[in-house]
């Protein structure tokens, strides 16, 4: 069973079960065929693009690190 989060402007909390495979890749598709990465500003690209880069490390190296650390690290 796989779980999609949908983060929204607005204070609301649902959670849907979806069994219908077919269903399921129309609204992947849909969704990724929706206007609202357009709405992203090029940071937040960029922001995802190395989260996806990091998230692709730790899952190669299963290397992390604390807040803590990297404030430390950073010099904050």
């Amino acid at each position: 069973m796989g779980q999609i989060t949908i983060e929204v402007p607005q204070k609301i909390k649902r959670s849907y079960r979806i069994t219908d495979r077919d269903f399921v890749q129309k609204l992947l598709s849909d969704l990724e065929k929706s206007d609202s990465t357009k709405a992203m500003s090029a940071e937040d690209i960029t922001d995802v693009r190395e989260a996806k880069k990091a998230r692709a490390e730790y899952l190669k190296t299963g290397e992390s690190s604390t807040v803590a650390e990297l404030r430390e690290e950073f010099g904050l």
